[in-house]
């Protein structure tokens, strides 16, 4: 590939990096032309995209958008499967490789947020607008968590060991990006992180380092297993469930026949 295809093809996938918020990563190691253009179907047709090219140049594109922090999923051959839809990439993907086990997913990202495997496996994703504490709240009611995408500042780290909530340190150096399961509120957010629970402080909810909200996005996940969850399921109105998530969210949640 010549120098002026090579960047050519980079500006094409950081467009797409920064234009869909949701990135899969697959590997797809003996997977034939026909796997392939049934996959791209599927994708397309739920309105999503696939793509393949060097994890070098996909590494080059990666930089200065939301996902540069799944770079280290790009080893051996690699697919991109990706969607505005915060749902329909991943549920596109999860299908494809139900039937076919030469589909190996590895990850990927919604915005900010990173996901294992098993997150992109998660039947519905829907963001709530983590400036809006009363929606945030009612996320918490309703469907019992919220995953949160942070900024970590280097004093959070002395804060946790201490038992201390979380404040907005000023001068603090940043420590990273982390994603964090909310799960209640007394009133300040309540979250679980290295295995421990541990609350935001007011300052940090609305706190900002370099004009980045600390707090940077919050978002509704439900999973398949929930669904198949007896205990989940007992005293659960399925139908008023999706009307909650609709309501909240704005978004439809296709639930299991």
């Amino acid at each position: 590939m010549e120098r002026a295809e090579k960047s050519e093809m980079v500006a094409s996938l950081n467009r797409v990096f920064k234009d869909h918020g949701t990135v899969i990563v697959a590997q797809y190691t003996g997977l034939t032309v026909a796997d392939m253009t049934s996959l791209r179907g599927r994708m397309r047709a739920a309105g999503g995209g696939v793509k393949v090219a060097k994890n070098r140049l996909v590494k080059l594109a990666l930089q200065g958008t939301d996902a540069v922090q799944i770079a280290d999923l790009f080893k051996g051959p690699t697919v991109i499967a990706y969607s505005k839809d915060p749902v329909a990439a991943a549920k596109v993907s999860v299908d494809f490789a139900k039937t076919n086990e030469k589909l190996v997913i590895l990850g990927g990202a919604i915005g900010r947020t990173n996901l294992n495997p098993d997150g992109v496996k998660a039947l519905a994703f829907a963001k709530v607008d983590q400036n809006d504490f009363a929606q945030v709240e009612a996320a918490l009611a309703i469907f019992g968590g919220i995953w949160l995408g942070i900024t970590v500042l280097d004093a959070n780290q002395q804060e946790f060991a201490n038992g201390q909530a979380w404040t907005d340190v000023p001068g603090s150096p940043i420590d990273g990006g982390h994603a964090i399961l909310g799960g209640g509120y007394t009133p300040d957010v309540k979250f679980i992180t290295w295995a421990q629970e541990i609350e935001f402080a007011p300052s940090f909810w609305s706190g900002s380092v370099n004009a980045v909200s600390l707090v940077e996005e919050a978002w509704v996940v439900i999973w398949p297993e929930h669904l198949g969850s007896k205990s989940f399921l007992s005293g659960i109105d399925l139908q008023q469930l999706a009307a909650d998530y609709l309501d909240l969210t704005g978004e439809t949640l296709t639930l299991p026949g």
